[in-house]
C-alpha cells in the first residue's frame, strides 16, 4: 500500500513539471505594431479639418467663389487662430481672398456665416435655451459682432469714450428667456468714415425660437 502511494505521488510530480519551453509554445507572440501603418479604414478625420472643408465649402457657396479663390485663417491646428471666439464644437474662421473677408463658424455638421443669417448652431453651443448653463449675454453678442468683421464694435462696460453716440441708459447685451425661446438683445458700432469720424450706432436683436432657429434684425440708432 504504501508503495503505492509513493508511485501516485512521482507520477503527479513529473505531471506538473512541464518544462518552460513547451510552456511557452502555446503563449501568443506580442504584436508589435508597424511604423508608418495607416488608420483603418473610415477612420474618421481630426473635428478641425471637417470644420475647415465644410467653413470653406460653405463660404464658397454664400459668395459665389471657389475654395481656391481665398485662405482661411486658421489653415490648419497648429496655427493660433481666434481661440478666443471658440465655442463648444464651433471653430471660428476667417476667408481672406479678392474682394471676399468673411468670418464665421464651423464645426463638422454645422457653419454659422453673417449673409446666411442663421445663427442657430452658435446659440446652440451657447445653451442660450438654458437660463442655468447659458454664456452670458455679453458674450454671445460678442461673437456675432465679430462676424460682422473689422470696424464693428460690441456697445458694454469697456466701449465708452465721448465718440460713442449713445445715451448714457445704453447698457450691454441682454438675453431675455420667454416661453418660446429667447431674445438677445445689444447694441453695436460701426466705425465712421474717415477715420476719426463718429461712430453710427445700431440696436440688434436676434429671436431664438425652441427648435434654434436664429436670425438676426439691426435697425439704426440706440
Amino acid at each position: 500500500m504504501r508503495h503505492s502511494l509513493i508511485c501516485a505521488a512521482l507520477i503527479a510530480a513529473v505531471a506538473g513539471c512541464t518544462p518552460s519551453s513547451q510552456a511557452d509554445t502555446h503563449k501568443a507572440a506580442p504584436t508589435t505594431p508597424t511604423a508608418g501603418a495607416k488608420p483603418p479604414a473610415g477612420a474618421p478625420m481630426s473635428s478641425f479639418n471637417d470644420a475647415l472643408k465644410k467653413f470653406s465649402s460653405e463660404v464658397a457657396a454664400a459668395y459665389g467663389k471657389k475654395p481656391s479663390d481665398f485662405q482661411i485663417m486658421p489653415p490648419n491646428e497648429d496655427i493660433v487662430g481666434f481661440d478666443d471666439e471658440n465655442l463648444g464644437d464651433l471653430i471660428a474662421f476667417e476667408a481672406n481672398g479678392a474682394g471676399i473677408k468673411v468670418r464665421g463658424f464651423a464645426s463638422k455638421s454645422a457653419v454659422v456665416l453673417a449673409k446666411k443669417n442663421d445663427y442657430g448652431a452658435l446659440f446652440q453651443a451657447a445653451h442660450a435655451l438654458d437660463a442655468g448653463k447659458a454664456l452670458p449675454a455679453q458674450d454671445i453678442a460678442s461673437r456675432i459682432v465679430w462676424m460682422m468683421g473689422p470696424g464693428n464694435r460690441l456697445y458694454g462696460p469697456t466701449l465708452s469714450y465721448p465718440r460713442n453716440p449713445v445715451p448714457a441708459s445704453a447698457g450691454p447685451a441682454t438675453l431675455e428667456h420667454t416661453a418660446n425661446g429667447a431674445v438677445l438683445h445689444f447694441l453695436y458700432l460701426v466705425d465712421g468714415i474717415p477715420s476719426g469720424a463718429p461712430a453710427s450706432p445700431f440696436t440688434a436683436e436676434v429671436k431664438v425660437s425652441a427648435d434654434y432657429k436664429a436670425q438676426l434684425t439691426t435697425r439704426p440708432g440706440p
